[in-house]
């Protein structure tokens, strides 16, 4: 924690003393075209936050895998649905069974799927 903050002090203090030098840039903060890539992460976290809070994680988590490999990465179907299904449940066996770490389980988390 100690580096981390030492870290960001001395960019901060590198960027105050660049921003007093260059002074204030017509340069913007997101560059041309960079938005659309920037969005094809925030929105489907969102969503995956959202889906977590209803259906838990395990099942946010597939449908995110999905939609992400799907939409974003253009994999095709037949790795899709396997890496969607069988990643969740795998951290299933590992954090619930092994561990004893419940994830959350969201609004449906009484709702047993997984049958063991």
């Amino acid at each position: 924690g100690v580096g981390t903050l030492i870290c960001s002090g001395v960019i901060t203090v590198k960027n105050l003393i660049r921003f007093k030098k260059e002074g204030a840039s017509s340069a913007r903060l997101i560059p041309e075209g960079a938005l659309k890539p920037i969005l094809w992460v925030l929105l489907p976290s969102v969503g995956m936050v959202l889906l977590t809070s209803v259906l838990g994680i395990h099942a946010a988590a597939a449908v995110f895998l999905a939609f992400y490999m799907r939409a974003v990465g253009k994999i095709g179907w037949l790795t899709v649905v396997p890496v969607s299904i069988l990643t969740p449940l795998v951290l299933y066996v590992i954090f619930d069974r092994l561990f004893l770490i419940p994830l959350p389980g969201g609004m449906l988390g009484s709702l047993k799927i997984i049958p063991f």
